[in-house]
């Protein structure tokens, strides 16, 4: 991956202001940086501080984030807390060169890992290292990548390390961050399907029970390998179940969709 050409680094850090809570904006004397910003309305200057800061409030410090971010790179203090996964992501992000080839982060990996608390380091590791690795394929889209497997994985550690010779604990944490990734994206991708199928078996059945054309589905992308649940009749007949909505394949041409009954609990 390309890096940008280091740009004037902004510190943000916690601090106390007459017994209020403030975020402090610390960098080297810089007229420019000064500049830009006093461009502003939000960003006061603090003669007892000597520096300029903002009001300790989540919109104020995103506001000022996204605005620094476009000519500086912006360092936060541990002791600031950033829930906004977006923000977290552009400030992991920003010294990454965005060329038409550079793909971020998939935000479901990132809702995972907050959703399930790992730490802020760990946060941000797995971050870089799945995004060293799907940007490492310049050529490939996200929805190519995340249908990789195993070989394309080992591929991927084993040049890494003829080209740069990592240490094996850097290895180690990119393959438990793939192997993360991969989990999760299944997990999306599958119950994506599944609401595309129940949203095609619903589409033809506003009757509760309809015979149709099976090529019907197909065009429409339906994917018989996918479903949430089975029920099985006394003929031995398996209706395969997109969550209340299911089907049986009559023959290679006919498929029947029926609405879920309370008879049907295993």
């Amino acid at each position: 991956m390309e890096i940008k050409i280091n740009k004037p680094a902004i510190f943000l850090n916690r601090v106390k202001l007459e017994e209020k809570s403030f975020i402090k904006l610390y960098f080297k004397t810089d007229e420019k940086i000064a500049h830009r910003i006093r461009q502003n309305d939000w960003i006061m200057y603090s003669v007892e501080l000597r520096s300029w800061y903002i009001a300790a409030k989540k919109f104020q410090l995103k506001k000022t984030i996204e605005y620094l971010m476009h000519g500086y790179t912006v360092k936060i203090s541990s002791e600031l807390k950033i829930s906004d996964l977006q923000l977290r992501r552009m400030l992991l992000e920003q010294s990454y060169k965005k060329d038409r080839y550079f793909k971020s982060c998939p935000m479901e990996f990132l809702e995972y890992m907050q959703l399930h608390n790992y730490s802020r380091s760990t946060f941000d590791t797995y971050h870089n290292m799945v995004l060293r690795f799907i940007n490492t394929f310049k050529g490939h889209n996200i929805k190519r990548i995340n249908e990789f497997g195993v070989k394309e994985i080992d591929n991927y550690h084993k040049i890494w390390m003829q080209k740069n010779a990592p240490s094996a604990s850097l290895i180690n944490q990119s393959v438990n961050a793939i192997k993360l990734y991969f989990r999760v994206i299944s997990r999306q991708e599958l119950n994506k399907t599944l609401r595309r199928n129940r949203k095609i078996l619903k589409q033809f059945n506003p009757e509760g029970k309809t015979t149709i054309r099976t090529e019907y589905l197909k065009r429409l992308d339906f994917d018989f390998r996918y479903f949430t649940h089975t029920f099985t009749t006394k003929n031995n007949n398996e209706y395969r179940f997109c969550y209340e909505y299911g089907y049986l394949k009559i023959d290679e041409e006919k498929t029947l969709i029926v609405n879920w009954q309370p008879y049907m609990v295993s």
